[in-house]
């Protein structure tokens, strides 16, 4: 495809996506709020909806698209309820470096483990780094500090929505730098 047909592609996908955004986002939250999740986890899995809709090669294959965003959703929340209580034995890489294993400093990682914690720490800062500033202060107030898109918002002075934008932006970002976060 040459530069302007994939212009003219992108500038479809954009309109159809928002349109859907207008048109359902209210119902899709609604129903999500209904399922006995948190908050928090209802804005993430509304959020993660729509980026798999972006993620769609050809989005007017869709030809139901509040079809879609419904099963989808409903899809993330089943999966995020089956994950919910493995999260608790995870490893993970705080800021500062240190890996963490059940919240003990450097539990029984192996010496590659510990060395793959960190260069994937290293990747995710230098992914975070590359985000418009705006874009990497909304996903640390709300990944790392717990703030909520309509606490940023009125923060920043933006819409919820902005917030939402700046989310699927930064998700995306983080997608293709490093995989699914």
């Amino acid at each position: 495809m040459s530069n302007g047909t994939n212009t003219k592609v992108a500038a479809i996908k954009k309109a159809f996506i928002e349109s859907v955004y207008r048109q359902y986002n209210s119902r899709l939250v609604r129903y999500l709020a209904r399922q006995n999740i948190g908050a928090e986890d209802v804005t993430d899995i509304a959020q993660e909806t729509y980026y798999r809709m972006c993620r769609v090669e050809d989005v007017e294959t869709i030809d139901h698209p509040q079809a879609f965003l419904f099963r989808t959703a409903t899809n993330l929340m089943l999966d995020h309820v089956r994950n919910k209580g493995r999260r608790g034995g995870d490893n993970f890489v705080s800021f500062d470096g240190d890996i963490h294993t059940n919240g003990h400093m450097n539990g029984n990682l192996s010496h590659e483990q510990l060395l793959e914690a960190r260069e994937s720490l290293r990747t995710f800062n230098q992914a975070l780094n590359e985000l418009p500033s705006r874009c990497r202060q909304v996903f640390v107030l709300h990944r790392f500090e717990g703030m909520t898109y309509a606490g940023i918002a009125k923060h920043y002075g933006i819409t919820v929505s902005a917030v939402n934008k700046h989310m699927i932006k930064a998700l995306a970002h983080f997608h293709t730098r490093m995989g699914k976060l």
